[in-house]
């Protein structure tokens, strides 16, 4: 490989061979296809946070070598290795694929299912706080984050692709069947059909641009994950958090609860800011009790007697309701608006009377130590020391 190269590896499971194999690679990256399959994919689809600390627990003590990263995917155009999620969350997941028009095959070790879709209501419509808040789990995880053209933009699985593609190959053997000139058996049709390209498939230009425009509009769901995705970008290169986006040093929060809130650090390995998240994996508000003494040792942070922290938020998911929405009414549910505010942003909306101050700022109340918090559907926090 050429210095004007860079060569990328993929990596199925954290182990001792990967701990010895890794620093011989030479690889600018590795891809993480236990982190995709594990740490987001089931935690997002199942709403349990302990798939991600399961998944960190071993990927910790494995990092990759010096000049290399790990390459972290919510998407892509192969299966999801439904065979690396835990044991004990496997058949749900697998019946949360299906139900939402995904195909399982390979005795259920493999699964294709679009992001959007995984995410998506009892309606089968995507629910853009859902692929938002994935995306914030995505620049969350240790690593360079990547995501796949169309989850940003909603787009379903492509069952058009699927019968297309299944046409063209089962006419293609049946032509070579047909010839004389060459010994061919013609395969059975489950051998022809090729479940991943529910993933593939062109995207009109106009879905992007469309959704791009919504990105600028604020209060629109259609523009959702694009939005989330401009502000994590840039907050991932800010010269103030870049360290602490760039380190694999991750602390956890704990939330209490059932375990679908994930509270997590993120700790430079300098002396800039640490970042902090807190994503509500539910679709129904959830109080979250965050250890006092736990938010001042991994952030630097004490609360006030009011019960208010003293960093900042800089970045908020926010929705608010706006009707029961019909069912087939549009691709995209509309029973909310959502947007995806910075720190000025919050400001501003305070000021407009949109939201109230205790949205600009993480307010709770007190009781023995721990700081309650309420969490709305879906709803990610980032916040770090002022």
């Amino acid at each position: 490989v050429g210095k004007a190269h860079e060569l990328f590896g993929e990596s199925f499971l954290m182990g001792s061979r990967l701990a010895k194999l890794a620093p011989h690679l030479g690889a600018t990256g590795l891809y993480g296809f236990q982190a995709q399959a594990s740490a987001l994919r089931e935690m997002l689809a199942v709403r349990d946070a302990s798939a991600w600390w399961a998944y960190w627990e071993q990927a910790e003590r494995f990092r990759p070598p010096a000049g290399s990263e790990w390459v972290n995917l919510l998407s892509h155009h192969d299966e999801t290795m439904v065979g690396l999620t835990r044991e004990q969350t496997r058949r749900r997941f697998v019946e949360l694929v299906q139900s939402s028009g995904g195909r399982t095959y390979k005795s259920d070790f493999s699964a294709a299912v679009r992001l959007p879709s995984l995410l998506s209501d009892q309606n089968k419509r995507p629910d853009p706080r859902r692929v938002a808040m994935a995306h914030a789990a995505l620049f969350a995880l240790p690593g360079v984050p990547q995501i796949y053209y169309g989850d940003e933009v909603m787009t379903l699985n492509n069952e058009a692709q699927l019968r297309s593609v299944f046409e063209f190959q089962k006419a293609y053997f049946q032509r070579m069947s047909a010839s004389n000139d060459v010994q061919f058996q013609m395969p059975k049709d489950d051998n022809i059909y090729d479940p991943r390209e529910l993933l593939r498939g062109n995207i009109p230009a106009s879905v992007f641009k469309n959704a791009a425009l919504s990105a600028d509009t604020i209060w629109r769901p259609d523009g959702l994950a694009i939005r989330a995705i401009r502000e994590l970008s840039r907050l991932r290169v800010e010269p103030e958090f870049r360290d602490s986006f760039h380190s694999y040093t991750m602390r956890r929060l704990h939330t209490g609860g059932d375990g679908s809130v994930l509270g997590l650090v993120r700790i430079p390995e300098t002396t800039a800011k640490p970042v902090a998240f807190l994503m509500n994996l539910k679709g129904q508000q959830q109080d979250v009790w965050l250890r006092e003494s736990e938010i001042k040792a991994t952030l630097g942070l004490a609360v006030s007697p009011n019960g208010e922290l003293t960093g900042r938020i800089l970045l908020r998911l926010i929705s608010r309701q706006t009707g029961p929405g019909k069912a087939g009414e549009t691709s995209v549910r509309s029973d909310f608006e959502s947007t995806v505010a910075h720190t000025e942003d919050l400001a501003q909306l305070v000021t407009s009377g949109e939201i109230g101050r205790s949205q600009s700022r993480i307010v709770g109340a007190m009781h023995e130590g721990h700081l309650r918090v309420s969490l709305n559907p879906y709803e990610f926090i980032v916040f770090a020391p002022d």
